[in-house]
C-alpha cells in the first residue's frame, strides 16, 4: 500500500460511493476500483461490498481504513516538520478544528490577521460540534482545536471566552412557568446539550413543553423572534440589537450557568512554527489564565 491506496480507502469510507470518491480525488471510477481489487489481492480479503445503497466496508476494510487514516496523518506531520525546517520561516500547514460557532464570528477576523503576519502558511479549517473537533484533535487529523464546554483535557489550553447561558423570549416569561411555555429546541453539542438537562431536572419534575425543533441556535432565535416560544441559547449567539428578553440562568446554589471557549492542543506540535505563532496570536484574544476542568 501507498499514499494514493490510504487516500482511496479514506475518501471511499467517507463517501460510501465509487463515484463520490472519484470526484473528491479527482481520479476515474475504474482506477480506484483496480486499486481496491489490488489491496483486496495483496492482503487476500475482502474490503467492501458493492449494493444499490452504495458501498459496505467489511470488518477488515474499517481495519484498513484505520491504518490508512493514521498513515496519512503521519505523512502530513512528516511534511509539515519539513516545511517548519526550511529557511527558519514560518511557512507549511496549520490544521485547525472549530467550533461551529466560533468559525463563523471570530475566526475569520483572526485568520485574517494571521494570514497578514504569516503568508506563507497554508490553513485548513474544519468546523464542527465541540465533541467533533476534541476527536479530530485526540486523532491528529488537527494541530488545533477551538471549543466550547469544559472537556477533560490534559494537554494547553487557554481560555477564549466565557459565556452565560440564558433563555430568550419575546416577552418576559416566568422561570418557574416554563415547563408550560413552548419552547423552541435546537440541535446542539451533546456538552451543552448535558448542561441545559442538567439545570432543567434540577429545576423542573416535569419535562418541558418542546413546540418545535430546528437545526441550530440561529435558527432557534429567529424563531423566538416571531414569538413561536422561547428558547435556551448562550449569550455567544445573541447580538445587542435584538428586541428581545434576556435573562441569565442560575443554578440553585447561585452559581450561573456558564460556557466557555478554548484552544486547545498537544504541548509537542509548538515545535512547528506555524502552531506555535498561531498560539501567541490567539493569546490577544484569551481571558487571564484559567486551566479547564
Amino acid at each position: 500500500m501507498d499514499e494514493k491506496d490510504w487516500q482511496v480507502l479514506k475518501a471511499l469510507y467517507e463517501e460510501r460511493s465509487i463515484t463520490k470518491a472519484s470526484e473528491q480525488l479527482f481520479v476515474s471510477q475504474p482506477a480506484i476500483t483496480k486499486r481496491i481489487q489490488q489491496m483486496e489481492n495483496e492482503f487476500q480479503v475482502n474490503i467492501v461490498y458493492r449494493s444499490k445503497k452504495g458501498v459496505t466496508f467489511t470488518s477488515e476494510g474499517e481495519y484498513l481504513v484505520e491504518y490508512a487514516k493514521q498513515m496519512l496523518n503521519s505523512l502530513q506531520e512528516t511534511k509539515d516538520h519539513l516545511q517548519n525546517f526550511k529557511n527558519n520561516k514560518v511557512q507549511g500547514n496549520l490544521r485547525i478544528g472549530v467550533s461551529i460557532n466560533y468559525a463563523y464570528k471570530d475566526l475569520p477576523g483572526i485568520l485574517r490577521e494571521f494570514n497578514e503576519l504569516f503568508p506563507r502558511v497554508q490553513t485548513e479549517v474544519i468546523p464542527g460540534y465541540s465533541s467533533e473537533v476534541l476527536k479530530l484533535l485526540q486523532s491528529e487529523q488537527v494541530q488545533v482545536a477551538i471549543v466550547r464546554g469544559d472537556f477533560n483535557w490534559s494537554g494547553k489550553t487557554m481560555q477564549l471566552k466565557e459565556e452565560s447561558i440564558c433563555i430568550v423570549s419575546k416577552t418576559k416569561v416566568n422561570i418557574r412557568e416554563l415547563p408550560s411555555i413552548p419552547r423552541v429546541s435546537f440541535t446542539t453539542d451533546p456538552l451543552l446539550q448535558h448542561s441545559l438537562d442538567s439545570w432543567w431536572q434540577e429545576n423542573f419534575s416535569s419535562p418541558p413543553l418542546i413546540s418545535m425543533e430546528v437545526g441550530n441556535s440561529q435558527i432557534a432565535i429567529e424563531m423566538v423572534s416571531q414569538g413561536l416560544g422561547y428558547a435556551i441559547v448562550p449569550s455567544y449567539c445573541l447580538s445587542q440589537d435584538m428586541d428581545l428578553h434576556i435573562e441569565n440562568l442560575f443554578y440553585n446554589n447561585g452559581r450561573p450557568l456558564m460556557r466557555n471557549t478554548w484552544l486547545i492542543y498537544n504541548e509537542k506540535e509548538l515545535v512547528l512554527a506555524t502552531v506555535r505563532e498561531f498560539s501567541r496570536l490567539m493569546e490577544k484574544y484569551s481571558l487571564p489564565k484559567q486551566e479547564m476542568s
